[in-house]
C-alpha cells in the first residue's frame, strides 16, 4: 500500500466524512482538537506535509502547491467561544472574525486566518486590535501535540517572540487551534493602522529569534514546510 493510500485510510478512520477531498491534494476538516492532532500525526507518519487552513480565503486565486504530498487541514469546524472568566475568553481558530471583531472588513475570515495570513497581517487595525488582547496562542505542533505559546498579555517565563512569529506565518510554525483573549468580545476595531508583524508587541524585533530559527525548533521534521 502506498503512503497516500495509508494516509487516506487512516484519515477516514479518524474523521469519517471530515475527509472532504482526496485528489489532487487530500483535504480534511476535523471536528475536534483530538481529531486535528491525529491528522497531523498521521501526515507525519506517511511523509506528508501539512497545510493549515482557516476558511481558505487568505490564499490568492492563483495559489498553487509545489509539492504533491501535502495534506490540507482546515480549522473551519473548530469554531466557537468559551468564557474562561469575566476577564478572558477562549476563541477557537475557525471562529469567523465577525463574531470577535466589530467592523472587520471580511466576515468570512477566521480568527486563525487573520492571525496567520501574511498578506493581511501588516498594517491592519483588525489584527492590531486582536493581538493586543492575546494572552496565549494554542496550537498543534509537528509532533501532533496540543501546546501553547505565551502572548503579549501573558506573564510567563516563556519567550513571547515565538508567539509573535506566528503572526503572518501562514501556518508554517504549527496548526493554530485557539486564542485566549483578555476582556470581552466583540472587540471594537478603531480606525487606525499597526506596525508590521515583526514589530508587534513582544515581536521578533525584540528578540534574536528569527522565523527560520523558530521553524527549526517548532517544526524539526518540516511537517509544515509545504
Amino acid at each position: 500500500m502506498s503512503d497516500r493510500a495509508k494516509l487516506i485510510e487512516a484519515l477516514r478512520d479518524l474523521v469519517g466524512s471530515g475527509l472532504r477531498q482526496e485528489d489532487p491534494h487530500p483535504v480534511v476538516v476535523p471536528g475536534t482538537l483530538e481529531e486535528a492532532a491525529g491528522c497531523l500525526r498521521v501526515a507525519r507518519e506517511c511523509g506528508f506535509a501539512v497545510l493549515p487552513l482557516g476558511s481558505g480565503s487568505s490564499f490568492p486565486a492563483d495559489f498553487a502547491l509545489r509539492r504533491q504530498n501535502v495534506l490540507a487541514v482546515s480549522a473551519a469546524r473548530l469554531a466557537g467561544m468559551e468564557r474562561l472568566s469575566p476577564f478572558a475568553v477562549r476563541v477557537l481558530a475557525g471562529t469567523p472574525t465577525a463574531a470577535v471583531l466589530r467592523a472587520v472588513d471580511s466576515p468570512r475570515r477566521t480568527v486563525g486566518g487573520l492571525l496567520c495570513d501574511v498578506h493581511r497581517s501588516n498594517g491592519t487595525s483588525a489584527l492590531g486590535a486582536l493581538w493586543r488582547r492575546v494572552r496565549r496562542i494554542e496550537l498543534i505542533n509537528a509532533r501532533g501535540e496540543i501546546t501553547d505559546l505565551a502572548g503579549p498579555l501573558c506573564i510567563s517565563t516563556t519567550d513571547p517572540a515565538l508567539a509573535a512569529l506566528v503572526v503572518g506565518s501562514r501556518g508554517r510554525l504549527g496548526f493554530v487551534t485557539a486564542l485566549e483573549i483578555a476582556g470581552t468580545v466583540p472587540i471594537v476595531v478603531e480606525n487606525e493602522t499597526v506596525p508590521r508583524s515583526d514589530s508587534l508587541p513582544a515581536g521578533a524585533a525584540e528578540s534574536v529569534v528569527s522565523r527560520l530559527d523558530a521553524q527549526r525548533v517548532a517544526d524539526e521534521a518540516g511537517l509544515f514546510q509545504w
